[in-house]
Parts: structure tokens; C-alpha cells; sequence
């Protein structure tokens, strides 16, 4: 269903715009527009030119399928949705227009990113001017160049799109004056990548319409067009579905161990999913794989140090999404206690056994005392590590543990010091 919403837009029109902007000597256009009470004031002219001082009333209307909010298709690889706009103008009093007018038309401030940079123009297509009166009719097709888009200078965050209106000649009367144009939003987003933000008052997009002389220098009171209703909207919080969409980060299941090779999560069914070593969009790609249909991807990935930060990002036709992050943790290897003497005499000096792994250290520990003295176990697997002459006592009690290079230390072998045989 294609929604349609207006505004009945009655205001004054100064020798610089109807009704809407502040000049040096429509001071009392001004005062009687602002009581918006009473539309009948007849406004003073600068001069004796035939100018568009007049009263009038506006219309403008939006339609379209994009009233509804954008759609996706081609598993989000696409977007589609026009908006439709017609401003309608009815004088009630005799016109001349032997001067360019412009058609003004305020947009959403969640257009800028397109605005900003002129992108939007691209996207407009059959914009046309009609003008009728008692004794003639003009027919315009809007070309590029009489299409701007100029930023609000009573706005830091609201850009202008303006049309460059024909000359119009003689005096006519029942005056209307229509100007219309087609959006395509869902092109212009799909084109450029970018997404049109969910509405910033959480309820809808806000548009406005008047006309200014070309050729003056005036401020539009976008106040005042507001306080004669002239505003309308568009009337949804979310006109495109893909910008919470592309908000989403894809989620890692934690823990990642140093002994991982395959990274699992979940994220948007269809979605390019890319793996980083680091966090930045240039860190090293480690794997790269696609969300399957129950949400969920697995991704092979080379095995990473304790500590290296992972990243997953995941783009589900919209561009990268912010990133989720894990860091890889150590896992705990099961290493044996090593092989130790049943016994060692006091006079000993040498500690012999077997370990687990070539590599790995050998630490012999005095419970008694603390002390500890390291070797490391050999190619064979053996180990032999000296101690002092006082490192023990009869009867202590000796501690003896292999840890590998990654920190695992394994369980405690013990034995006891006893005496020496006697011969």
C-alpha cells in the first residue's frame, strides 16, 4: 500500500520569497505572517516591478513505495524504493513572473550524507514544472543543471534541494504552479553503499517546501513555515531496513584457545563473515567464511599466541559492520609429573629422571626451604640437574616439576632425602 502524506502550506510571499524569508523591508510582511492568524495582509513592494508579491497557497504531497519503508531483495544485495514529491501553488490574485523563481524544498537531515556530497541529485528522475493561468500554460522539464543542492545557512545539519524554475511572462489569473520529481532512495543506497539512518526523532523524516526569487538574498524562516503547517513527512521511524542491519556485529564464540584452529559464531544468515588478527579494517585477514541459514559460521583459522587479539566483521550486503572481538587464551596442556629417584642419599650432588617433552624445564624444589635449582629435559627425554651441598637435609622432602614454554607446569613427583649406605 503506497501511504500519502501533506501539508497545506499558507504564507505571504515578500519580494524575496512567499512568506518565508527575512528581508531588510518586509518587516511588517513578517510581523503579519508570524500571527499566522490572519493570511489576508497585502504585502508592500520594494518597487514598482512586477514581482511574485502576492498571496498564495502550497501544497506538498509525498508518495511513493518508499512511504512504506525501503525493501531488501537479492539476499540484501539490493535495495528498492522511490519517493514521489508534488508541490502545488494557487494564487489568488493577478500574477507577472517576468523573473526566475526557485522551487525550495528542505530535506531530511538523514539525507545529508547524500546531500552533502550532491549524490542524491543523480537519483532524481522526471522532475517537472507546470505553470497555468487564465491566459497561458508553460510545460518544464527540470535539466541537471537547474538542479542544486546548497546547505541551510540557518542550519549547520540541513542541506537545501533546489529547482531553478522558468521565466514566466503576462498577467494572468487562477494561477497554479506545480513541481514534481521522483527519489529513487533504493538505487541511491544500493549505488553508494550508504544507509539512510532510522529518523532522528524516533518517529518520523521532516520535509518542507517554499519559493524564492532567485536573484535575492533572503533567509528562509524554516520556523515560520512550520508554524503555518508548512511541513510534511514522512511518516516511519525506519525508512531503511538496512541500516540496523549494518549496525549488527557478528558475535565469537568464546573462549579461543592457542590450540584453536576453527573460530565459531553467529551473525546474519547469508553474511560475509572476515576474520582479523588485530582490530583495525587493515589487520591481517586470518579466514574469511559465510553465516549459514541457522546463523551460525565456522571458519579455519592458523593457531594463535595467548594473548593476540581476533577479530569478526561481517557484511550482509551493507558494508563491514562494527567488530566483535576475542582474545586468544592459553590452554592448560595435561604434561605428566616427570620420573624422579625412589630416593636420593645425603651425600648425593646429582638429580637424574625423565620428563615428558625435549625442551621442557625441570624445576627440583626444597620444600623445606623453597629452593629450587632448573635443568631441562634433553633429546632422550632425560634430565640431570646439580645441586649444593646444602641444597637439602636429612629427611627433606623433595618437590620435582616439568612447565613447558607455555606456562603448563605438570604435577608434583616427590622424594625423600635419606641417609647414606653405609659399606
Amino acid at each position: 500500500m503506497i501511504k500519502s502524506s501533506k501539508l497545506v502550506n499558507l504564507v505571504l510571499v515578500s519580494s524575496t520569497v512567499l512568506g518565508m524569508v527575512v528581508t531588510a523591508g518586509t518587516s511588517t510582511a513578517m510581523a503579519a505572517a508570524k500571527t499566522s492568524a490572519d493570511t489576508s495582509s497585502v504585502m508592500t513592494k520594494k518597487d514598482n516591478s512586477p514581482r511574485i508579491d502576492y498571496q498564495t497557497s502550497g501544497t506538498l504531497a509525498a508518495s511513493g513505495t518508499a512511504m512504506d519503508g525501503l525493501e531488501l531483495i537479492a539476499g540484501n544485495q539490493v535495495t528498492r524504493g522511490t519517493l514521489h514529491m508534488k508541490y502545488d501553488v494557487k494564487s489568488f490574485a493577478a500574477l507577472n513572473w517576468q523573473e526566475h523563481t526557485v522551487t525550495t524544498i528542505k530535506l531530511p537531515r538523514e539525507f545529508n550524507a547524500f546531500a552533502k556530497d550532491g549524490s542524491l541529485l543523480k537519483y532524481i528522475a522526471s522532475a517537472n514544472f507546470n505553470y497555468t493561468s487564465s491566459i497561458n500554460t508553460i510545460n518544464h522539464s527540470y535539466t541537471s543543471n537547474e538542479m542544486h543542492i546548497e546547505k541551510d545557512t540557518q542550519s549547520d545539519d540541513t542541506y537545501l534541494l533546489k529547482f531553478d524554475n522558468p521565466t514566466v511572462t503576462g498577467i494572468g489569473l487562477n494561477v497554479q504552479m506545480h513541481v514534481e520529481f521522483d527519489l529513487n532512495l533504493g538505487d541511491m543506497v544500493t549505488d553508494t553503499g550508504v544507509r539512510i539512518p532510522d529518523a532522528y526523532d524516533k518517529s518520523a523524516y521532516h520535509l518542507a517546501s517554499t519559493i524564492t526569487d532567485k536573484d535575492d538574498a533572503g533567509i528562509i524562516d524554516w520556523h515560520l513555515v512550520g508554524n503555518t503547517n508548512g511541513a510534511t513527512t514522512i511518516p516511519i521511524w525506519q525508512l531503511d531496513p538496512g541500516y540496523d542491519i549494518l549496525k549488527q556485529a557478528p558475535t565469537i564464540h568464546n573462549p579461543i584457545y592457542d590450540t584453536d584452529t576453527v573460530v565459531t559464531g553467529s551473525g546474519i544468515p547469508g553474511a560475509k563473515i572476515t576474520l582479523r588478527q588485530g582490530v583495525q579494517p587493515d589487520s591481517p585477514i586470518i579466514g574469511t567464511g559465510e553465516v549459514d541459514a541457522s546463523g551460525v559460521y565456522s571458519i579455519t583459522i592458523p593457531a594463535h599466541n595467548a594473548g593476540v587479539t581476533i577479530s569478526a566483521t561481517q557484511n550482509a550486503g551493507f558494508g563491514e559492520s562494527p567488530s566483535t572481538t576475542a582474545t586468544v587464551q592459553h590452554k592448560g596442556g595435561e604434561i605428566p609429573a616427570p620420573g624422579v629417584p625412589e630416593n636420593q642419599q645425603l651425600s648425593d650432588k646429582t638429580v637424574k629422571g625423565t620428563g615428558y617433552a625435549p625442551g621442557n624445564s625441570i624445576i627440583v624444589t626444597n620444600q623445606r626451604t623453597g629452593e629450587s635449582v632448573t635443568t631441562t629435559v634433553q633429546a632422550d627425554k632425560s634430565y640431570l640437574v646439580n645441586v649444593s651441598s646444602t641444597f637439602w637435609k636429612l629427611f627433606d622432602i623433595i618437590n620435582v616439576q616439568e612447565k613447558n614454554s607455555s606456562g603448563d607446569v605438570s604435577k608434583v613427583a616427590q622424594f625423600v632425602v635419606i641417609p647414606d649406605e653405609t659399606k
